[in-house]
């Protein structure tokens, strides 16, 4: 903390006292000088060309991306998911009696149902007759 302090009453002291220029004029002519002085590398020209085309390709990707994200925005604003396909096999009795009328999948249903159930009765009639 002590340090801290200190260097806290350091800055302050230095706020008070303002640099006093006495050639001011002298002094901006000598740091044009010095600037003046130090050379500027030149880029080479393949350096030159290479940013050039460069910048270009960016600017036309850009705008190659821009253009196709609006493209796709325009087809597909209907997002679709696939549908899974049933398929019933329907017996050949129900096959019969569902061919002529408009029927639902209550309707194949119960006539599954039914003939299942005549399947099971003649298992079970079988089972009688045959011992096993």
């Amino acid at each position: 903390m002590k340090d801290k302090e200190k260097i806290d009453v350091l800055i302050e002291k230095l706020h008070l006292y303002k640099p006093q220029l006495h050639n001011s004029d002298e002094f901006t002519r000598q740091i044009m000088e010095k600037i003046a002085i130090v050379e500027r590398k030149q880029v080479p020209r393949f350096l030159s060309y290479i940013q050039t085309f460069s910048g270009a390709a960016a600017v036309l990707l850009m705008a190659f991306f821009i253009f196709q994200s609006n493209q796709y925005e325009g087809k597909n604003t209907k997002t679709t998911f696939p549908q899974p396909a049933y398929t019933t096999q329907i017996a050949e009795n129900c096959r019969e009696s569902l061919s002529n009328e408009k029927f639902t999948s209550k309707d194949i249903y119960l006539c599954y149902l039914q003939h299942k159930s005549e399947k099971n009765e003649q298992s079970r009639n079988l089972r009688k007759l045959l011992p096993l």
